[in-house]
């Protein structure tokens, strides 16, 4: 149900990035792409159905090469970014002597590069409306109690930071994935650019803060 006119590719992530379909106006090639019965490039049949084991690739350092990828496309670009599996900017360890891992870093980065390229990202939860378990288990001779709640609100701050940085809008806790990537696509349709040169030509790598007021 795409917008006439509208041009998509497919980017597929799994032991690497990989282009399963360039940029097309064709809805046939969009969906075929994306059957898993078709014989010519596909999305992976295991995407379909779960999450499946894959060699670590850093999701922000994908999020980067699409932006690569893109910055020779003129004017605006958007990223739908649909996945059952968003990063936390930290990751907690599991072992009590190593401190977590802050991809913090990373993600600032990959917003850098996308919005040097005039690219907006709409992350698209598609586990739906997640019920999170609370647990319970002795510690100290007592019984204390456990949620896995605070890494679900993680990623969910992970999408919003990011849709927030690059202009777009984050989409999650809704069984309605298909109504998110309509309004995805017309929302991403209506955007203006706003460019700063600077007078201060200290190039710190510090942020600046700039006010910007609107009649």
């Amino acid at each position: 149900s795409k917008p006439l006119g509208t041009r998509f590719a497919i980017f597929v992530l799994s032991d690497g990035l990989y282009l399963v379909q360039g940029f097309t106006e064709d809805r046939n090639l969009l969906a075929d792409a994306v059957d898993f019965k078709n014989p010519r490039p596909h999305v992976p049949r295991i995407f379909m159905y779960a999450e499946n084991y894959q060699a670590y690739f850093s999701t922000p350092r994908a999020l980067i090469k699409i932006a690569r990828f893109l910055a020779d496309f003129p004017g605006h670009k958007n990223i739908i970014w649909l996945s059952a599996s968003f990063p936390s900017a930290v990751l907690p360890s599991s072992g009590p002597g190593v401190e977590s891992l802050s991809s913090n870093d990373e993600i600032k980065e990959a917003t850098d590069t996308l919005a040097r390229g005039q690219i907006a990202v709409y992350p698209v939860d598609v586990r739906g409306v997640v019920v999170t378990h609370v647990m319970a288990r002795p510690e100290n001779g007592a019984m204390a109690t456990t949620t896995d709640s605070p890494a679900l609100n993680a990623s969910y701050m992970t999408e919003q930071e990011i849709a927030h940085a690059t202009g777009g809008r984050a989409f999650y806790s809704t069984n309605d994935v298909a109504t998110a990537l309509i309004e995805a696509t017309e929302i991403s349709g209506h955007y203006y650019t706003l460019t700063y040169s600077p007078s201060n030509q200290n190039y710190s790598g510090q942020l600046r803060h700039i006010h910007v007021e609107l009649n």
